[in-house]
């Protein structure tokens, strides 16, 4: 089996790269809702390039000359100045987000056998950084497996308690069903 991995990038000051902003629990509950129109507006007031919002679950393809880390703490102060609530956000380069299909460990077969025999799903979780420790996961009946900064999982469904267990361990996430990627990616690549 053969990996593509995607080198880390280091942006110079200037160089504007495409990215993704993928957001956990924007549309949830009463206090972390924010419309999409809303979220186009502040990348905007941020001052991102070429801003495109897909779905009505936070995912926003636009332009900066920043670097990951400080997009995403631009975006998350702003969210806590203008909503009073704190929304983790996960940066991709648009390169690394169409690796993420690439990278993935489960060969297509094996993920439609376990969908066809117990109704399992590939969820893929963005986590901000690569993590050092995933044992706390064995507990989860669902197979997995790290590659980079991505945990794939085969399961029938993505708990709140996965995603509780990863917030203990300082491990900001957001997850997508193989369905969604499989989407932007299609609608990135026109």
């Amino acid at each position: 089996m053969v990996f593509f991995f995607a080198l880390r990038k280091y942006v110079k000051v200037g160089v504007i790269m495409d990215y993704i902003a993928l957001f956990q629990r924007i549309k949830i509950g009463k206090h972390d809702k924010i419309k999409m129109i809303e979220l186009e507006y502040l990348f905007k007031v941020l001052g991102f390039q070429d801003i495109n919002v897909y779905y009505q679950n936070g995912n926003v393809v636009f332009k900066s000359d920043k670097s990951e880390t400080e997009i995403r703490k631009l975006i998350e102060k702003e969210i806590i100045i203008r909503y009073h609530c704190t929304i983790p956000v996960i940066i991709r380069t648009i390169d690394d987000f169409k690796l993420v299909l690439l990278n993935c460990p489960f060969p297509e077969a094996k993920i439609e056998m376990a969908n066809q025999i117990r109704g399992a799903e590939l969820f893929i979780v963005f986590l901000k950084q690569a993590p050092k420790c995933i044992d706390c996961l064995s507990q989860f009946n669902a197979e997995y497996k790290v590659v980079q900064r991505e945990l794939y999982i085969l399961t029938r469904k993505v708990s709140a308690n996965l995603l509780k267990h990863l917030t203990i361990l300082d491990i900001h996430a957001t997850v997508r069903d193989l369905r969604t990627v499989k989407k932007i990616i299609n609608i990135l690549n026109k």
